[in-house]
Order: C-alpha cells, then structure tokens, then sequence
C-alpha cells in the first residue's frame, strides 16, 4: 500500500499503482486490479503508459467490457514489447 503514501501527482505512484495492479490480476483480482490500472494511467509517464493500458484492457476483457478493452488496445503502439499481448 505504498502507492497510498506517495504524492498523488507522482510518476513513482503510477509505477507502484501498476505493480499493485498486475499483483492483484494475478491472483484473479481483476475488479480490484482495475481502479489501480485506471489511476496509473492517469498519472504515468509516457513509456509505462502503454503496459498500464494493458492492465485496464486485462481487467475489462474479465469483466467483459469488451469494447472499452479494445479502446484500451488500440494505445498500445505497434513497437512495444507487449504488443503481441495486446494482440492475442
């Protein structure tokens, strides 16, 4: 619960944000993965942006959300390493 403790404008905040979020979907908490991931992309610097993206599109495709997800996916650029998650 760092992330709680960093000033809400913080880039350091997103990334913590994040890693709470993937944390959260991987043990099946995508409801509560989703806020983080929502919050993280709203404060994230432009090279991580794409990866919290990703997460959002995780939790809505869970909760099948379907064309927010892909709304979500269509941000992240064909160069990034996590396109090919993105795609599948």
């Amino acid at each position: 619960r760092a992330a709680e403790l960093l000033p809400a404008d913080s880039t350091l905040r997103a990334d913590a944000l994040g890693l709470w979020g993937d944390s959260l979907l991987q043990s099946g908490g995508f409801v509560e993965a989703l806020p983080k991931f929502e919050e993280a992309v709203t404060r994230a610097h432009p090279q991580h942006l794409p990866d919290f993206r990703l997460g959002v599109a995780r939790c809505l495709m869970r909760l099948s959300r379907w064309d927010d997800a892909k709304a979500h996916l269509q941000h992240v650029p064909r160069h990034h390493e996590r396109t090919p998650e993105a795609i599948r």
